[in-house]
């Protein structure tokens, strides 16, 4: 019988750091679930990122807001991006250059809304998609791949239609509430910086 070869494409994919990202993605699923669990027998939104009278509600919002969503619409959305991601750069992705990632630009996002706008509730991944996206094309662009260039002035572009137009409306529809543009650019800052920064460090990760 003939050997059923699968493409080459889906052969040339990361698969070795595939594992981080599914415990990421299954991360993402058990926090929605207590997110949903939480609103449905408790009526309490205790994951959500919130600001109430100029305070953080629970300390530890700045993280658990970007890994919840408000619908299934968009947790579905940020388990595709961060899919798309590792597929184009999980071949940087280290366990703890990864996580280091998630949960420091987690922090300095929400830093960042709570000095910087007038948010006082955030939830979802998006932003720090866009952290992961702009330091894998400045790796990308260190390791001399064109498509880091592309990839860093598509997402550029992207950032500064946000801050003019805000974001489209059909995304608006889809999640059910607005999107933090600002986000999306504290996530992009902080990629530079960590990227900038990070090497001062004597103890850095191979791809920084």
């Amino acid at each position: 019988m003939p050997v059923i070869q699968a493409p080459k494409f889906i052969s040339q994919l990361p698969w070795s750091k595939f594992p981080l990202i599914l415990t990421w993605l299954c991360i993402l699923c058990l926090i929605q679930g207590a997110h949903y669990l939480s609103q449905t027998f408790f009526q309490q939104t205790w994951l959500e990122y919130q600001v109430t009278h100029g305070q953080l509600t629970q300390f530890w919002q700045p993280v658990t807001g970007h890994l919840v969503h408000s619908n299934l619409n968009h947790l579905l959305m940020n388990m595709a991006g961060l899919l798309t991601l590792w597929s184009l750069h999980g071949q940087y992705y280290k366990t703890k250059t990864f996580n280091y990632l998630v949960f420091s630009s987690s922090l300095f996002i929400s830093g960042y809304l709570f000095l910087f706008s007038d948010i006082d509730v955030y939830v979802g991944f998006s932003g720090v998609l866009h952290t992961l996206v702009v330091w894998g094309a400045l790796i990308d662009i260190k390791q001399k791949e064109s498509t880091g260039y592309i990839l860093l002035l598509a997402v550029t572009g992207k950032l500064v239609w946000e801050q003019i137009s805000g974001a489209s409306d059909s995304t608006v529809e889809l999640i059910g509430m607005q999107v933090a543009t600002l986000a999306h650019l504290a996530g992009a800052i902080f990629a530079l910086l960590f990227f900038v920064f990070a090497p001062v460090f004597k103890s850095r990760p191979k791809f920084i």
